[in-house]
């Protein structure tokens, strides 16, 4: 049997990424919750976000163009990235969905002591 996890993809400033599913509390328009600001970039679009959590229970936001959905992928088909590859802390691997990379954030990291 091979393992999976629910990928959850959205596009922010022209890039795909993609986080775990878990951490999504909402996706919707720009509310209340506290922005992480624009650490993977500027929306291009905006009024769209994520909504999640930090470990200590607090909401915060990241804007984002476009929300794509959740896919499910085999746990053998993701990468970590090497630590000298990683600019971005919040930046943990990457898949290749077909030809396209999609890098995988873990969203409480891009919070400052988030994680």
């Amino acid at each position: 049997m091979t393992s999976k996890v629910d990928i959850f993809l959205f596009e922010l400033a022209g890039t795909r990424y993609g986080a775990d599913a878990g951490q999504v509390v909402k996706v919707g328009h720009v509310e209340k919750e506290t922005s992480v600001g624009a650490p993977l970039g500027k929306p291009l679009k905006g009024g769209r976000c994520l909504v999640f959590h930090t470990e200590a229970g607090t909401a915060h936001r990241l804007d984002i163009d476009r929300a794509i959905g959740v896919r499910e992928v085999p746990v053998a088909s993701l990468r970590r990235l090497p630590s000298s590859a990683v600019a971005n802390k919040a930046a943990v691997g990457a898949w290749l969905d077909g030809e396209q990379t999609v890098l995988l954030i873990d969203l409480p990291a891009l919070v400052p002591g988030g994680r």
